[in-house]
């Protein structure tokens, strides 16, 4: 796989070979994604037909898409990734759907059914619930763990034979 090593250089913040500069993260997906969408434009162009012109709220769509949609969710995302442990982030993901959900009813003046409004509570709970605890207070009468035993080599080894039978 040709990107998985670059994408390795990348995250450890070690400098690209072929350009001689620092890739970051951040800057290392834009590319990944400014590549993709070239390579999908032969194909848009052959099955889609090109708009007939573009309007205002075609660009503030479009405007809004590139920063809300990919700029600031990834900057978010990179930023959780780096800060936040492991079980934190893996719920993370979880939060978009809930995210365009509410903003679709606050911007839009969607509707929300009684289903989008459980499935958002049970979300929430599992994001809750997921999340690691902090070790809470040791009573004293509980031992937090069992005593360590240590083996010393016994001088008389032949004091240990005969313990043995031997």
């Amino acid at each position: 796989m040709a990107g998985g090593g670059q994408e390795g250089r990348a995250r450890r913040g070690q400098s690209d070979p072929a350009a001689g500069a620092f890739v970051g993260l951040l800057a290392f997906t834009g590319w990944q994604l400014t590549a993709g969408g070239l390579v999908l434009l032969p194909f848009w162009l052959s099955l889609e037909d090109l708009p007939g012109g573009l309007t205002g709220s075609n660009v503030i769509g479009f405007a809004y898409l590139i920063t809300l949609g990919a700029i600031l969710s990834y900057i978010a995302w990179f930023r959780g990734i780096e800060r936040l442990p492991a079980v934190a982030v893996s719920f993370l993901a979880l939060g978009s759907p809930v995210v365009a959900t509410l903003l679709g009813y606050l911007v839009k003046d969607q509707t929300l059914s009684a289903l989008q409004i459980v499935g958002m509570v049970v979300i929430f709970l599992a994001v809750v619930l997921g999340q690691p605890r902090p070790p809470g207070p040791k009573s004293e009468g509980t031992p937090s763990a069992p005593p360590r035993t240590t083996v010393s080599r016994l001088p008389d080894r032949p004091a240990l034979k005969q313990e043995r039978g031997g």
